[in-house]
């Protein structure tokens, strides 16, 4: 049957395409597990020398990354982020976030 519009994009069913509108939205729930984690991401670097466990940074990216075809320019603040991440080897070390970094966890 068509649709105008699709919910299950992907693996879970947490993103909606309106193909009428031509609009892609994500419920309010995944963007306050977004704004969490940015924020307790910020937190932490702030207590700790700007430095942060790059399990927690690649898991925000990872989220971030997942909806940017909603929120539009999370790939331009994402940058910086990756860019931190890839300067540690393995997954359990600690990363220096870059300050670019930190400005860019408020957006």
């Amino acid at each position: 049957q068509p649709t105008q519009q699709l919910e299950r994009l992907g693996l879970r069913p947490s993103r909606t395409v309106d193909l009428a509108a031509g609009t892609f939205s994500i419920p309010a729930a995944n963007v306050a597990r977004l704004a969490r984690l940015a924020k307790g991401l910020a937190i932490a670097a702030k207590l700790n020398k700007r430095r942060v466990l790059k399990r927690e940074l690649a898991s925000f990216c990872g989220c971030a990354q997942s909806v940017r075809l909603a929120v539009m320019p999370a790939n331009l603040f994402l940058r910086s982020l990756y860019d931190d991440c890839s300067r540690v080897s393995g997954w359990n070390g600690n990363v220096s976030l870059s300050r670019q970094s930190v400005r860019d966890l408020e957006w």
